[in-house]
């Protein structure tokens, strides 16, 4: 029978509501559970995404922080410098009407790219970019299409009980913003946004930096030359041993003729 995880025992949980609480205080989050916990079988493997309504970086926004990438409750992974994937993913999304509640899409986009991660084993890290190849809120108009991952710009790694947790926050790309990033690197897109937006927010109206002609292209990186391997020095050619000196055929001494037999004559008794 499955073992369902009690919050009273869940120290890697508490870990993260201490970073949080440095953050917003006594302010309580919106939480999003799932309905059936990954325990009992359900869709998601997280135990739950929390948001908090924040104004970093001078606009009203919603931030968003998961629970489960990480070891909330027991140390069951090999890992003793991490707990679980080493992450909590983060995003922080333009609520520009003010809503009473933190849009819906979100949440599915965070717990789809959770999927992901538990199911090929690749984890996010600082720098990277993901593919989506669709609107990053389905249904909704936006140029959005693709995400980068960065450094949370106000949640530091943080030291728990089951080891190191870096909060990587999740940052919307238009169609130009990713090729862009393959083609340079994600790292310096992603520095050009955050001189225009320290906060490094999602907005789904926003255009691309691109767009801006004041904003200038990184250059495309150069792919490494590849390293042939030196040919194969042919080995010299092994030296024909002498031909040995056959001796000399011995004369064969010429046969000796015999003598005919004669006829033995009968003589008579």
């Amino acid at each position: 029978m499955a073992h369902v995880h009690s919050r009273d025992d869940a120290p890697g949980w508490d870990a993260i509501d201490a970073a949080l609480k440095a953050l917003y205080g006594a302010t309580e989050p919106v939480h999003f559970a799932p309905i059936i916990s990954p325990e009992l079988g359900g869709p998601d493997p997280l135990h739950g995404i929390s948001a908090w309504r924040s104004s970093f970086g001078g606009r009203a926004h919603w931030h968003f922080v998961t629970y489960g990438f990480s070891e909330l409750f027991h140390k069951h992974s090999e890992y003793d410098d991490r707990s679980g994937w080493g992450i909590e993913l983060t995003l922080r999304v333009v609520d520009p009407e003010q809503q009473g509640e933190p849009p819906q899409w979100c949440v599915e986009l965070l717990n789809t790219l959770a999927r992901f991660v538990f199911e090929s084993g690749n984890v996010f890290a600082p720098g990277q970019h993901v593919t989506i190849g669709r609107p990053i809120a389905q249904g909704r108009d936006t140029r959005l299409v693709d995400a980068a991952f960065a450094a949370d710009p106000e949640l530091p790694a943080i030291q728990t009980p089951h080891g190191e947790v870096v909060f990587v926050q999740l940052v919307g790309l238009t169609q130009d913003e990713s090729d862009t990033a393959r083609a340079a690197t994600t790292a310096q897109v992603l520095a050009l946004m955050q001189r225009r937006d320290p906060a490094l927010l999602t907005d789904l109206a926003r255009a691309s930096i691109f767009d801006d002609p004041s904003v200038q292209r990184p250059a495309k990186q150069k792919k490494p030359a590849v390293k042939k391997k030196p040919a194969a020095k042919k080995k010299p050619a092994a030296k024909k041993k002498p031909a040995v000196k056959k001796k000399p055929a011995v004369k064969k001494k010429p046969a000796v003729k015999r003598a005919p037999r004669r006829k033995a004559r009968s003589r008579a008794r």
